[in-house]
Parts: C-alpha cells; sequence; structure tokens
C-alpha cells in the first residue's frame, strides 16, 4: 500500500477509535444512504469510518461531481491533523491525496477553490511558517533560516552530539522543501482546472484576483516558497482565465470585457503585476489587455448582430 496513504488511513482510524466521528470540525452533514448523491459525499471524513470514506472517495462521482465543488474532506483532514499534533507526514500525504484525485475530476469550480485557499494559512502555518524578522524570497532563503534557527536554539545538542543534530537538521530541511514542492504541484493541478460561471460577468473578474491575491499570502506565509513559483502559478491562473473567456466569449458581454480593461488600467494585483522570468517576454499584462480587447471586438459585433 502507498505509504502517504496509508499514514492518512492510521491517522483517521486512530482519530475515530473512541467515538466514531470528529467532534469539532462541522461540515454540511446531511443523512443519505443513497451512493453517488451530494448528500451522501458530503458526510464527514469520520461519520462511518475511514473505511466508509474511502468507498466514497474511490466512487467516479467523488472525482467527477463532488470534489469539483467541495473541498471539505480536505480541510477536515488538515484540521483534524492539526488538532491531534500530527506531522508534516500527514500534510504531505493529505495534499499528495488530494492532488491526485483532482487529476482525474473535469473541472474545479473557482469559488470554491478560493473559499478553500482562504482557509489554508490557519491550517498550514504551523507546518510551514519559518520563524524570523528577515524576508524570506525564496526557497534557499527558508533552508538558510532553518539552519540558523538551530544552530541557535540546539547549539549545546550540536556540540554534544553532532551527527544527530545534523541528521535532525537534515530531516528538517527535507521536510521543507518536500512540503513546498507538493503544495506548488496541488495549486498547479487546480488552478489549472478551474471554471467559472458566465453569467456570472464581471464577478469572474474579481473572483480571479481574488486567487491571486491569495497565492500572495501563501507566499507571503512561505507557504509558496519562491516568488518565481508565484509568478509560474499566477500565469496558470491567467492563462486558465484567458482559456474560459475564450470558450464563453459569446455569453459574456461586451460591457463586461470594458470593465475589466478598465480595472486592468488602475487595478494592483499580483496577477499582472509580478515580473517575468526574463525581461524579454510578453509582460502578464500586455497578454491579458490584448486578450480583452479581442474578445471585446468580438462581443460588440455579435451584439450589433454581425455574425462571427
Amino acid at each position: 500500500m502507498n505509504t502517504h496513504l496509508l499514514t492518512i488511513i492510521i491517522v483517521a482510524t486512530l482519530l475515530t477509535s473512541h467515538s466514531g466521528k470528529a467532534q469539532d470540525y462541522q461540515l454540511p452533514y446531511t443523512k443519505a444512504d443513497i451512493p453517488g448523491t451530494t448528500a451522501f459525499f458530503s458526510r464527514s471524513v469520520f461519520s462511518n469510518g475511514i473505511g466508509s470514506f474511502f468507498d466514497s472517495f474511490n466512487m467516479p462521482a467523488y472525482a467527477l461531481d463532488f470534489l469539483p465543488n467541495n473541498f471539505s474532506h480536505m480541510l477536515e483532514f488538515l484540521y483534524q491533523g492539526n488538532k491531534t499534533g500530527k506531522d508534516k507526514l500527514y500534510v504531505k500525504s493529505v495534499l499528495r491525496l488530494f492532488s491526485n484525485k483532482i487529476k482525474s475530476g473535469p473541472y474545479i469550480n473557482a469559488y470554491t477553490f478560493s473559499s478553500m485557499l482562504e482557509q489554508l494559512p490557519a491550517l498550514l502555518e504551523q507546518h510551514f511558517v519559518i520563524k524570523t524578522d528577515k524576508a524570506l524570497d525564496s526557497l534557499k532563503d527558508i533552508i538558510y533560516a532553518i539552519q540558523y534557527q538551530s544552530f541557535k536554539e540546539q547549539f549545546p545538542e550540536f556540540k554534544a552530539n553532532p551527527e544527530s543534530f545534523l541528521s535532525d537538521l537534515s530531516t528538517q530541511i527535507e521536510d521543507a522543501a518536500e512540503l513546498r514542492k507538493i503544495m506548488a504541484v496541488f495549486l498547479e493541478v487546480s488552478l489549472s482546472k478551474l471554471i467559472w460561471s458566465p453569467t456570472d460577468q464581471i464577478e469572474t473578474w474579481h473572483n480571479t484576483k481574488a486567487i491571486a491575491d491569495q497565492l500572495a499570502i501563501l507566499y507571503k506565509r512561505t507557504i509558496i516558497a519562491d516568488l518565481e513559483d508565484l509568478n509560474s502559478l499566477c500565469i496558470t491562473l491567467l492563462e486558465r482565465y484567458c482559456f474560459f473567456l475564450d470558450i464563453a466569449g459569446s455569453q459574456i458581454d461586451a460591457a463586461t470585457f470594458e470593465k475589466i480593461r478598465d480595472d486592468i488600467s488602475r487595478c494592483r494585483t499580483p496577477l499582472l503585476d509580478l515580473e517575468e522570468q526574463e525581461s524579454l517576454l510578453e509582460t502578464k499584462i500586455n497578454r491579458f489587455t490584448r486578450c480583452i480587447i479581442e474578445l471585446e471586438a468580438k462581443a460588440r459585433a455579435r451584439e450589433q448582430g454581425m455574425v462571427l
């Protein structure tokens, strides 16, 4: 059995061994005995035991219909892990489990994803945040801070048993790098499947900016390790939004494109403001402006009765 899946099963079994369910984490729960329904999937991870949860998790409808619109189980796993003092291996297992499940789904609801991102810092920061007054802009800075704090706070242990100290320090560094790598994969996979509703018009753009701001918060909390990683995630988000606008353009008003174009000229968002990897590359704001101008022109022509 996969080591990471085994870790989750063991921990979840311990969580449910006394009462059969988690006590404090509140989920939208409806008694339902009909497999495949939203109410059935919405049950707490721990309501009927971990085996029952994975029976549901393995159903095709979980990845196709439920998970794209509901991250409550992932959040519940993280919450219970923090409550019971589980380590970074558990967090890595949870993130990898849901990253892989997302890969088999057709899309991710952008509003649901944004809601999940809003809750992540509080659930993850005890595993990711580095205690330092220095700004950390890269994984190199994070590793340096871990080493500095370890030697500063545990120098007597280093002198007494350097081999054990360095072994523990190496584990900390490896965990820090792996956690952020898995987090980057989870975010990349999710962002590449985001979808919005064209009936929301300008709200789709507001939501996209909100997601970019939430990614920036994850970077500030060192959950995203590197500024280049943040930039790459913003590019994925921007390209996905442009793709949505392109395929849903016939259902979006010209006035909406005009509002977006006007907002681009005056708003500040990491989605458009982060510098490119190379100075010769087209900037994100130029790429997005070009997309909006083209789609606005098509929308105006369509509204005037022209067939495109």
